[in-house]
């Protein structure tokens, strides 16, 4: 198999996610504190997430797992970015409310696009 098709093959099998990969070009300079901090307190008043929403950004993005190595990833610039636009011109969040916890039948689903999102 060439590099390419060991890539797809991985897509395809769900090795490789997009939102894990690491996006080369983005900075932490370019993740909007105010959303990360705003995130924390959220999933801490409403989720009990055992985070202090003053921490760090570079150890809040690590804590919730959108670090990689030393570079941030895909979910981090979707979710964070100043300007996710800036990185993904066309990209969009996909976002669904599940009935149960087996994941089959959703209750609502909602698509955001990426100028929607900064």
């Amino acid at each position: 198999m060439s590099p390419e098709e060991v890539i797809e093959f991985a897509r395809d099998t769900g090795k490789i996610q997009f939102d894990s990969q690491v996006c080369k070009d983005i900075q932490l300079k370019d993740i909007d504190k105010n959303k990360v901090k705003w995130f924390l307190q959220k999933a801490k008043d409403e989720r009990d997430f055992d985070v202090n929403p003053n921490i760090s950004i570079k150890e809040a993005l690590e804590r919730l797992g959108l670090v990689k190595g030393n570079s941030l990833t895909n979910a981090a610039v979707l979710l964070f970015a100043k300007n996710p636009k800036k990185f993904f011109l066309q990209s969009r969040i996909r976002c669904a409310r599940f009935k149960g916890t087996d994941g089959l039948d959703y209750i609502d689903m909602k698509v955001l696009m990426a100028q929607f999102l900064s």
